[in-house]
């Protein structure tokens, strides 16, 4: 594998929510960011924008050129919706939002794992309470499930935790690979107003997790530290437990790392005052982490009302300025369509004009209709000739994501102005044309039939001389083990073991280093079973 040296921006983000993985056991990557969902992000930022965010994660099979337009917007919160005003309990939709941290693992059998914080958040206020939190879990071989690792919800409790810091946050993942059992280190702040600094801060603890079931289930933590802040400490007599990680790898033992604060708070934000800290290395021993009992599993990730359109997006990008003379003129820009969802997404895509007087003129573009594979993306360049018979007046350019025209699942715009009426037809002029967008329809990753029923195609060839082909067919996203066995049932290659998306599959099986002979192969697609022989001559 090739590094190099040139930095790439990936995104923007206003907290320090970011981590990368890297597999021991193949070239897959994964980079997990967190993104502001304030609506003039990152153009403008409010107080509230860094508790109101969305965790992304780019996942690379090669590891190699990441696209990171495609990623996937993991969390995908569903916004308030008015309609449902005056009852705001319906109205608010999810009141989780990511906030200030992200831990990613690869497993030993090559699956992502996320672990992060979620504050309360209540959009339509724009407020949350000050320190309730809860760590969740997900990874790549339970896409659809999001498990509580620690819950710390106390909307009454206002104690101030310092400055970016909530009840249960920091996790930091690994895995013991004698066990499989996953793990998970991470804080707690002790909120027992008898246990405060001088200041009124709580002082952290650090806290153990296991999950013996790759993560759907986890085990209430163990406080490991269990040191207790004298009540009204002044500075250098807390004992906070701080900024806390551990190492991927538990081999027996969970080699953490951590600062001992000598005054609760957080003093980057003057949270506290300045003090000469330790850096502490602790070992803790797995057989001390009991694997019972079980963190209940009775807090939603997302409300069972809301609608949850999937997590594909469009985006404008004016060339600016954007600000038409009276003769009329062209408004140049790049169009980008995105799937950072997790399945194969259907939908159209189109643009209209909404004119001084609020009427809307279009569409200009489309609707074209796409099918995009999970994580990826595609922009096109764009001119729109604007008449000199538009009349004077402040417009919006919009492009639609959804299912025409009624279903419109994102939006976005960018203004532009028309100096003075020039005179001449209004209805006519109302060009756009730039880089084709049937383009987009001949593209590989636009070109996907899904098919009705799953299919296996078979191998070929078979016999073969070292390399042949498995071809399969799948009608939703599914996990899928594909493996080939000898004839004693020792397994010889796991070729396949994962989450793939609907369509058509091909699989290649290099048999370079086997003995002449045949070989067993088993193919597991969500409910569907396939076993056969293939035979290698050389």
């Amino acid at each position: 594998m090739n590094f190099e040296s040139d930095w790439e921006l990936v995104d923007w983000s206003v907290t320090l929510a970011a981590d990368i993985a890297t597999s021991e056991v193949s070239d897959k990557t994964a980079v997990g960011w967190s993104y502001s969902r304030w609506n003039c992000f990152p153009e403008c930022l409010s107080f509230f924008s860094s508790y109101n965010n969305d965790i992304y994660l780019k996942i690379e099979e090669d590891g190699q050129e990441p696209d990171f337009r495609g990623s996937l917007n993991l969390t995908n919160f569903i916004s308030p919706d008015t309609l449902l005003c005056p009852d705001t309990l319906m109205a608010c939709m999810d009141t989780l939002r990511a906030v200030a941290d992200l831990s990613l693992y690869i497993d030993q059998n090559d699956y992502v794992h996320a672990a992060f914080s979620t504050c309360c958040y209540f959009e339509l206020w724009d407020t949350t309470h000050a320190n309730s939190s809860i760590i969740w879990h997900w990874s790549e071989q339970y896409p659809e499930d999001f498990s509580i690792i620690h819950e710390a919800i106390a909307p009454a409790d206002t104690t101030e935790c310092g400055a970016w810091n909530f009840a249960a946050q920091r996790p930091s993942l690994g895995q013991d690979p004698g066990s499989g059992y996953l793990y998970c280190m991470y804080q707690v702040f002790d909120l027992d107003p008898t246990h405060q600094s001088e200041a009124g801060h709580p002082s952290g603890e650090i806290y153990i997790s296991v999950s013996t079931d790759g993560g759907l289930n986890w085990s209430e933590g163990k406080n490991v530290t269990n040191t207790i802040t004298p009540q009204n400490a002044p500075p250098g007599e807390c004992l906070s437990e701080y900024t806390p990680s551990m190492r991927k790898t538990v081999d027996g033992e969970c080699d953490i790392m951590y600062i001992l604060d000598y005054d609760a708070g957080s003093v980057i934000y003057t949270s506290g005052a300045w003090t000469l800290n330790d850096v502490i290395y602790h070992k803790v021993s797995v057989d001390s982490i009991s694997t019972t009992p079980l963190v209940p599993q009775n807090i939603p990730f997302h409300v069972a009302h809301g609608i949850l359109n999937p997590a594909v997006v469009v985006t404008l990008d004016p060339v600016y300025p954007t600000s038409i003379p009276p003769p009329g003129g062209e408004l140049e820009f790049n169009i980008e369509v995105a799937n950072h969802d997790f399945y194969v997404q259907t939908f159209d895509v189109w643009c209209d004009i909404t004119l001084p007087n609020g009427q809307y003129y279009g569409p200009v573009i489309g609707p074209v209709n796409l099918t995009m594979q999970s994580s990826t993306a595609i922009d096109r360049d764009r001119i729109q000739s604007v008449p000199a018979g538009a009349p004077v007046g402040d417009y919006m350019y919009n492009a639609y994501l959804g299912m025409y025209p009624d279903s419109i699942w994102c939006i976005d715009n960018f203004e532009f102005t028309k100096q003075s009426d020039g005179g001449g037809d209004f209805v006519e002029g109302w060009l756009n044309w730039g880089e084709e967008f049937d383009q987009w329809m001949s593209n590989p990753i636009f070109r996907t039939e899904i098919p009705q029923d799953f299919a296996f195609s078979g191998i070929y060839p078979n016999p073969f001389n070292p390399t042949t082909q498995f071809s399969f067919a799948l009608p939703a996203a599914s996990h899928v083990k594909l493996s080939v066995y000898n004839l004693r049932g020792q397994l010889v290659s796991t070729l396949v073991d994962g989450m793939r998306d609907a369509g058509t599959h091909e699989v290649a099986f290099d048999a370079s280093d086997l003995a002449s002979g045949i070989y067993l192969y088993r193919l597991n697609a969500g409910n569907n079973n396939i076993s056969g022989k293939i035979v290698l001559v050389k």
